[in-house]
């Protein structure tokens, strides 16, 4: 199935890897780490513009903006330990 085919399923699809929201941002994975939205998990998001990696919420995939490019909000930490280069949020 394609990314296009994915964007146009109902609601609930925006989390699924391959996943491309109207501003190019591709969901790569649901890293299973807690995020900052009540009952939401951090997925690992990329550019399909400039290739930069960051978290987001499940909850705000739909709307990301590129963190790099975009003027989007800074990513979130997607891995645990590691925080993301342009992470505020802390836990």
């Amino acid at each position: 199935m394609s990314a296009r085919a994915i964007r146009r399923n109902p609601a609930g699809y925006s989390t699924r890897p391959g996943y491309v929201n109207p501003r190019g941002q591709v969901v790569i994975r649901n890293t299973g780490l807690r995020g900052t939205d009540r009952g939401q998990t951090v997925y690992q998001l990329g550019c399909s513009v400039c290739g930069h990696v960051y978290g987001s919420n499940g909850s705000d995939i739909f709307e990301r903006r590129c963190p790099m490019h975009d003027h989007g909000r800074p990513g979130m930490p997607y891995e645990e330990g590691i925080l993301a280069a342009d992470a505020e949020y802390v836990r």
